[in-house]
């Protein structure tokens, strides 16, 4: 059986071009492993997979880029007619009762265990949606209707997965791993809890190991740990600190990764800094006390932010912070404390990063705005594309916008031409930094 793989990006974005795909580097080594039998290969594009002749496809996409699967999906069908379609990814995670036209099944969740099963079920010649409709995270469509089996549970114990096979994508990438998958948090607008499910995490002893395949198989000086939070359990990342330093690997590799306002501390700074942790990112999200409660659930205030950025500040470590505006019941005197935020700490801050607050797919921010009527399972996804950097974003007339039962358009426009001004001011020598990885 062969197998194809591709991610839907936006090609002619450096930033979508920038980070290899991991996630299906993870799905390949776990078939690899487990059903060695199976030829599974990822390609850049369609164009490539044809000489492949493939018995399934699988695409996986984010919510921006759910336009480009189905394009991708529509043009598999007319080169390969008769080939299964998978979709995979965020997106299909968030609503799998939505699963595009253009594809016959979909896996929500995590899809190690859910593309085992599959595979064991095609094997043995069964293809059919009801067969399939029973495997726990498969979506299959039947005359027209899409049937999403039960839910699966995820993969407690992490250190069973192998490493990812960076070989698909070559070395001499930009280098980043995984330490954890979801988050402990619920923050209204963040989707890996309701996507990847409860919070778990790789033990110290298996990041260090990947660690070291990493150094042994390239020459990279910087690793990013690509958790959507690297700093939990404290004890953990204490730990790792301590073995990275035992072993000399903080003098050959710095790092970096997502931290949190609420769970920084001194003996945390002096943790992360022990271990060469030189970049750190974490959502400040407002300036606001009243709207930061709103957004992240009363765990952190706008005190616990300028405290983080103070301790990083000290210990050396680099800071991007990010921002949402347009958040429901936001005032003009909410997004004046977040400008006036910003601007004190503008020598504390090597890369800004601000967002329009959008509800994705799954997350509570979501239903609310779905019962509201401001979104839609067949909605315009390429409403939710973003840039890189705020000041290249251009304003569409119907751009997705959440407040305007408090703040009009026409208001909310000024203000983000003013954080527009300022994103431009603080990132300018950060403008190629996604051509800049490329070429690294």
């Amino acid at each position: 059986m062969r197998i194809a793989l591709l991610q839907a990006i936006r090609e002619e974005d450096a930033s979508h071009r920038a980070v290899p795909p991991l996630g299906l580097a993870y799905l390949v080594s776990w078939v690899e492993k487990y059903r060695p039998q199976t030829e599974i290969k990822v390609f850049g594009n369609i164009d490539e997979i044809d000489g492949f002749k493939p018995d399934l496809i699988g695409i996986s996409s984010v919510t921006e880029n759910i336009g480009r699967a189905r394009l991708a999906a529509r043009k598999a069908r007319e080169k390969m007619n008769g080939v299964p379609l998978l979709l995979g990814g965020a997106h299909i995670s968030g609503i799998p009762q939505a699963l595009p036209p253009e594809f016959d099944m979909g896996i929500r969740g995590e899809g190690e265990e859910t593309f085992i099963d599959l595979i064991d079920f095609m094997d043995k010649g069964s293809c059919e949606p009801d067969s399939l409709s029973g495997i726990p995270g498969m979506v299959v469509r039947k005359d027209g209707k899409v049937i999403a089996g039960p839910e699966r549970k995820p993969i407690e114990d992490l250190d069973i997965l192998p490493f990812p096979k960076r070989e698909i994508f070559g070395w001499n990438r930009f280098m980043y791993m995984m330490t954890s998958r979801g988050c402990p948090y619920h923050c209204i607008f963040c989707s890996p809890t309701k996507i990847l499910g409860k919070y778990r995490y790789h033990s110290p002893e298996r990041v260090i190991s990947e660690i070291r395949h990493i150094i042994s198989n390239s020459n990279r000086r910087y690793i990013h740990f690509f958790d959507d939070l690297f700093i939990s359990p404290p004890k953990r990342v204490k730990e790792i600190s301590s073995m990275l330093a035992r072993e000399g690997i903080h003098r050959r590799v710095a790092f970096g990764g997502h931290i949190r306002a609420d769970l920084m501390n001194r003996e945390m700074a002096e943790a992360l800094s022990a271990m060469n942790f030189v970049s750190g990112a974490f959502g400040a999200e407002s300036g606001s006390d009243r709207i930061l409660k709103k957004l992240k659930c009363n765990t952190t205030t706008v005190g616990k932010n300028q405290d983080t950025i103070d301790l990083c500040h000290i210990a050396g470590i680099e800071l991007s912070l990010s921002f949402v505006i347009g958040t429901p019941g936001e005032t003009a005197e909410d997004l004046d404390a977040t400008l006036k935020f910003i601007n004190r700490n503008r020598k504390k801050i090597s890369a800004l990063e601000v967002f329009i607050l959008l509800p994705y797919p799954g997350t509570s921010l979501w239903h609310e705005s779905l019962s509201e009527g401001l979104v839609s399972e067949d909605m315009d996804w390429d409403l939710f594309y973003t840039e890189p950097f705020f000041s290249e974003y251009r304003l569409k007339d119907n751009y997705l916008y959440l407040n305007e039962k408090v703040m009009p358009r026409s208001l909310f426009d000024k203000y983000v031409k003013l954080f527009q001004e300022l994103d431009g001011e603080m990132n300018r020598d950060n403008l190629s930094l996604y051509e800049n990885l490329e070429k690294l």
